[in-house]
């Protein structure tokens, strides 16, 4: 009986997948919650616009400054309130560095799109 229970249950959710797919709803769709929409083209029109810490920026030592990389710039001013942060994250991100493939930028085109923030888009 365990067996047809399970059966049950597996066809009512390929049932449901169905109508979700052909009414159009994502896979991640749930009743009663709401899907995340995209965030309003309007805020990438304004370029002047950048994301900033709402934490107190302090200077860090110059020879943390010169060792970091083009991709930590824009993330020096947070993690310098934290040095040991930064320099494992330099580590980490020159120990996976990649040629960016079309993939990722989609993805990063992606989240900047759903997060609505200017400072995600990749540089060109």
């Amino acid at each position: 009986i365990i067996n047809q229970i399970i059966g049950f249950i597996g066809f009512q959710a390929r049932t449901i997948a169905t109508f979700q797919a052909y009414l159009g709803h994502p896979v991640r769709w749930l009743p009663g919650l709401e899907i995340q929409n995209y965030a309003d083209a309007s805020l990438f029109a304004d370029e002047s616009l950048r994301w900033r810490s709402s934490y107190e920026v302090e200077k860090l030592p110059e020879e943390h400054t010169k060792s970091s990389t083009a991709e930590l710039c824009q993330l020096t001013e947070t993690l310098s309130l934290h040095p040991i942060s930064l320099s494992l994250l330099e580590m980490l991100l020159n120990s996976t560095r990649v040629k960016t493939q079309p993939g990722n930028l989609l993805a990063a085109l992606l989240c900047a799109r759903i997060s609505g923030s200017p400072a995600c888009l990749p540089p060109v």
